[in-house]
């Protein structure tokens, strides 16, 4: 027991000792087989709940899962990566990394590189907004489609508006450009 002030601090132990007995008595084994039990069955219970999740899960899933990669995920990364943004720049895909590096370096010039770039400075696109960007994105339609939801994101963001029309044709021709040379 230590004392603070008008205070007495009691350790678990202590406080095991004087409420259960010391270690050893019949009256404190008996206490710690049922914190013991209590912990196991616990543990136990946790287990069995994640496991029947994951089996509800599993069950809930669709036997023909497909993996795909979007382009237009695929199309927003490569020009965040050749526009520099840092955080799209690390090499965690090897040869694949290479091979897109090569592929679009004659493309650093391009005025849509330029244009994100002023708008990864002027509006702080980045990170995640690249990527909500990408998901609204259809290469199939519209490009101005992603371009008018960009110009109402930072409409609210900063309650400017921003007009975007401008990199609409650059986009658009750099991706025919890229379809017509066989990079899908």
């Amino acid at each position: 027991m230590e004392q603070l002030g008008k205070y007495k601090l009691y350790s678990m132990e202590e406080m095991l000792d004087k409420h259960f007995g010391s270690i050893g008595t019949t009256r404190r084994d008996e206490h710690e087989k049922r914190v013991a039990d209590a912990v196991h069955a616990y543990q136990i219970m946790k287990k069995t709940i994640i496991t029947a999740l994951l089996a509800l899960l599993t069950i809930g899933a669709s036997a023909n899962i497909t993996a795909e990669v979007s382009e237009t995920v695929e199309l927003m990364s490569i020009l965040s990566r050749t526009a520099g943004f840092e955080e799209y720049c690390m090499d965690m895909s090897g040869q694949y990394t290479k091979d897109t590096e090569t592929w679009f370096t004659p493309y650093k010039e391009h005025p849509i590189i330029a244009y994100y770039q002023k708008l990864r400075n002027n509006q702080g696109i980045s990170y995640d907004a690249v990527m909500s960007l990408a998901i609204h994105l259809d290469i199939n339609r519209n490009i101005r489609a992603i371009l008018h939801f960009l110009q109402w994101i930072l409409s609210h963001k900063k309650h400017k508006r921003l007009w975007l029309w401008q990199p609409c044709h650059h986009l658009e021709h750099l991706s025919k450009q890229q379809q017509s040379l066989g990079y899908q």
